[in-house]
């Protein structure tokens, strides 16, 4: 789950670490109201209304760990799948800043309500200018992105995955790296996403670490 919130970020701005450390409080709560014990997932409808009210992040260790590989490999354009409150996207947005040059987040966020807590949260982490935010479905939303994104998060719908993946990786430049958050806990309805990016005729190179629920890291090879 999201432990953590005291975790110092290598970011080292006390404005945007002030909002981080807000928001990782926040979703601590709310994770921790929530019953211990395996989840039916066959039983879930996924749609806007799932976990409306839930913040559903990333912790602060994968955070630092998005922030970290996206300035290592100097990330102008990044994609993410599932915004929610633009927790995450505080971390990759405030590396894009920090990498020196123009470049944009372009995330997406199926519930309306979110996007708007998502724009707040960025606004006063100071890094709104660096995000653009597409409200929708993300099979919808995602299919007019760039050529030669250098860095995606797949942490939105888990049934949505390998559908939204598709759209994004012929978008991929060489050496792009993928981060798949939920790997352990999602592992059931992530299934045939995982599969798909765990087989290298795939074009992409993928292993599993144990940060938070389970984070997966790939590379496109071509």
């Amino acid at each position: 789950m999201n432990k953590g919130s005291n975790f110092t970020t290598p970011i080292h701005d006390p404005k945007i670490e002030s909002v981080l450390g807000l928001l990782h409080a926040v979703a601590d709560e709310q994770e921790a109201s929530i019953p211990d014990g395996p989840r039916d997932f066959h039983k879930i409808t996924w749609g806007p209304d799932v976990f409306k009210d839930m913040m559903i992040p990333i912790n602060a260790e994968q955070g630092a760990f998005l922030y970290l590989l996206a300035r290592s490999i100097s990330a102008k354009t990044i994609v993410e799948f599932g915004t929610s409150h633009g927790l995450s996207t505080i971390y990759c947005a405030a590396a894009i800043r920090d990498n020196g040059e123009a470049g944009k987040v372009v995330g997406t966020e199926f519930v309306p309500e979110k996007v708007v807590q998502a724009k707040r949260h960025l606004q006063e982490a100071g890094l709104l200018e660096f995000v653009e935010i597409r409200e929708g479905d993300a099979r919808q939303t995602l299919k007019d992105l760039p050529y030669g994104i250098d860095f995606c998060l797949m942490d939105g719908f888990p049934p949505y995955s390998l559908e939204v993946f598709r759209l994004i990786a012929p978008r991929l430049r060489k050496g792009a790296i993928v981060i798949v958050d939920g790997t352990e806990m999602l592992r059931e309805p992530l299934s045939n996403f995982l599969a798909h990016i765990g087989n290298p005729k795939n074009g992409f190179r993928y292993t599993e670490l144990s940060l938070g629920d389970g984070t997966g890291i790939a590379v496109k090879e071509s």
